[in-house]
């Protein structure tokens, strides 16, 4: 991918970033104060890319898994097919191993 067409998706990937973020709080009442610092410091793409190499899984995954609402998962935008040259097959894989098991949990 030319680092042009890169930085267009990344800014495309940010801004869909911020807008699940406010669906989140919209729709499932989830607020983190770090989170909306993060996405204004660091951008959406960054902060994701953190997000899927933590150990430990989000309390957002736990609360949109209880609501059924995996959909407003950072996870979840990450499998995106227009996002998929920015994620590497390891860090897509995390994801979908963490909504499938939250979708099981949630069942």
């Amino acid at each position: 991918m030319e680092s042009t067409e890169l930085f267009e998706v990344i800014k495309k990937f940010d801004k869909e970033m911020n807008n699940l973020y406010k669906s989140q709080k919209r729709e499932t009442g989830y607020y983190s104060e770090m989170n909306s610092y993060v996405l204004k410091d660091i951008g959406g793409y960054e902060a994701v890319k953190r997000l899927i190499h933590f150990k430990e899984d989000s309390e957002a995954l736990k609360l949109f898994a209880s609501k059924k609402r995996l959909d407003l998962a950072a996870e979840s935008l990450v499998l995106k097919k227009d996002y998929e040259k920015l994620f590497t097959e390891n860090e897509k894989e995390i994801c979908r191993k963490r909504l499938e098991e939250y979708s099981k949990s949630s069942a």
